[in-house]
């Protein structure tokens, strides 16, 4: 299946490009996608990371 890519917001875009120089923000970033990962893997391999586990990291 192909899909089509949304068009892109000039605002959102502004708006990242300031965001993207923010450590806080790059942290929180980096760390949602490890969680994502983390978490579609251990799903992938037959497992599951429980909240608490993840809030302690």
């Amino acid at each position: 299946m192909i899909r089509i890519a949304k068009p892109t917001d000039p605002r959102k875009i502004a708006d990242l490009k300031v965001k993207i120089h923010n450590a806080r923000y790059l942290q929180s970033a980096v760390s949602g996608i490890a969680n994502m990962l983390t978490r579609g893997l251990l799903e992938w391999n037959g497992m599951e990371l429980d909240d608490e586990t993840s809030r302690q990291q």
